[in-house]
């Protein structure tokens, strides 16, 4: 009897334990795409594992022969549908072996558990490159359906569906220059190809819609597929500038028609007090402002007057040129750069000063007592106060009010170049949209992932309120 009742204990400890233990075991998710490997296609295991700090979660891997490890990215994203973060650890694999493999499990720390995944199993297949043809989906991207003669835009052939190491060389897409337009190929960064652009073209449409016809090509075993392209172009009207000169120069990529920098319409700050007051200073920011943009720098150029519209005293005269210069690019309905957050920290600049240094200052100066020693502490006080009140004016006019309030951190907006939107922080990541030059956003997370390149996770600064990834070296900061 008193060993039955010692086997039921042990057993009922040992249920308890292990239902605690099931409760507390970090919750691990493991994913293959696609489900099974070929031999020389490439093979993605992704880990999710509910830890919010990529640096406490450490994951050790089983051997796998046969093999060939291309890269491991462990970066923090979101659980979709919430707020809470996870961490997110991505394996990329090229098999070389066909046959069964058995993936052992994956080995997971973090500060508070130690979990394995499951077993796996799963057949390598041999993939007859001689046999099946491949054919990606192609498809071109560019900002405007219809744009007026004279104008640029980027056009570029994008691909889905093919790895990386298939790419052929650019050459390989090379086509006749359609008529009636200067049409010239662009460099294809390793960035750039890796997100899906094979070709880029810059496009200045001189006389009737441009048009290149569908076409197929074949490298090796991949049939491309190259889908018709219509750009539907509008007369171009203007005083100033002659487009037959933009043809006998030749002019390329550099100079872009159209895209003049807005001017400064002083009649409308005449009757300014804030314009008249900073006239020099606002002249000064806008003409270098324009040296910016017509240098080609125009996320730098709007950068600048977004952070003069936020932070000078006089912001508002750049609000309208702001405006302009983002409508130039197809961008509409951004949110203003507000001072509400500097007229704060003004208002409580000046009620400190009342509260505590003048209205004491005063009724100890209005003081009828004549003793020298409380003459001397007058002068004393008369000096801290001025003081006070000059160190006080200096903080407000030279610091940045964001970091004093706390009510933001230093980069936390900035203006975007053209670049691709991105579901994960990698260029392998899905393309979500692109973003037009000059899109201002604001930042929320950065993936702290050094190696492989800092990628931010922004929200677009509108209405649209668009999220995704893009690398921080497309943002202008301000």
């Amino acid at each position: 009897m008193k060993k039955c009742y010692a086997t039921t204990i042990i057993l009922t400890l040992l249920l308890i334990s292990s239902v605690y233990a099931e409760d507390t075991k970090e919750i691990v998710v493991i994913e293959t795409f696609p489900a099974n490997p070929t031999i020389g296609i490439l093979w993605t295991v992704v880990i999710y594992v509910d830890h919010p700090v990529p640096e406490e979660v450490t994951v050790i891997a089983p051997l796998f022969e046969s093999f060939s490890l291309e890269s491991i990215l462990k970066i923090p994203r979101r659980k979709e549908g919430t707020l809470d973060m996870q961490t997110f650890v991505e394996y990329k694999f090229i098999p070389n072996a066909a046959g069964r493999f058995v993936m052992e499990p994956f080995t997971i720390i973090t500060p508070d558990n130690l979990t394995q995944t499951d077993r796996q199993i799963f057949n390598i297949d041999i993939h007859y490159y001689e046999q099946k043809l491949l054919s990606p989906g192609l498809v071109w991207e560019y900002t405007s359906a219809q744009i007026q003669a004279g104008d640029q835009i980027i056009i570029a052939l994008c691909i889905s569906n093919l790895p990386v190491f298939r790419f052929p060389p650019q050459e390989f897409f090379a086509m006749e220059i359609p008529p009636g337009a200067i049409f010239t190929a662009l460099s294809v960064s390793p960035e750039e190809r890796a997100g899906g652009i094979i070709t880029k073209y810059s496009l200045i449409p001189l006389e009737g819609d441009f048009r290149i016809p569908a076409r197929q090509l074949r490298y090796e075993d991949i049939v491309f597929e190259i889908p018709a392209l219509h750009i539907r172009v509008t007369e171009y009207i203007s005083d100033s500038m002659n487009l037959q000169a933009v043809i006998q120069e030749g002019i390329k990529t550099d100079v872009i028609i159209g895209k003049t920098f807005p001017e400064f319409n002083y009649s409308d700050f005449d009757s300014s007090v804030l314009y008249n007051f900073w006239k020099e200073q606002c002249e000064k920011i806008y003409f270098e402002t324009r040296k910016l943009w017509e240098d080609g720098n125009y996320a730098l150029a709007l950068a600048e007057l977004r952070r003069n519209e936020r932070d000078h005293p006089a912001g508002v005269v750049f609000t309208h040129i702001r405006q302009k210069a983002e409508e130039i690019f197809g961008i509409n309905n951004t949110v203003n750069e507000s001072r509400w957050r500097k007229n704060i920290f003004f208002t409580l600049a000046v009620f400190i000063l009342i509260c505590i240094v003048i209205i004491p200052a005063g009724y100890f100066l209005l003081s009828k007592n004549t003793d020298r020693n409380h003459l001397i502490k007058k002068v004393i006080l008369v000096c801290i106060t001025i003081t006070i009140i000059i160190a006080s004016f200096y903080i407000f006019r030279y610091t940045d009010n964001r970091i004093i309030l706390g009510f933001s951190t230093p980069d936390n907006f900035g203006i975007t170049r053209e670049t691709a939107v991105r579901r994960l922080a990698d260029y392998d990541g899905e393309e979500l949209f692109v973003f037009k030059e000059g899109q201002p956003v604001v930042i929320l997370l950065n993936s702290g992932d050094v190696s492989s390149g800092l990628w931010v996770y922004v929200r677009t600064n509108d209405a649209d309120k668009k999220t995704g990834w893009i690398p921080a070296e497309a943002v202008v900061f301000y």
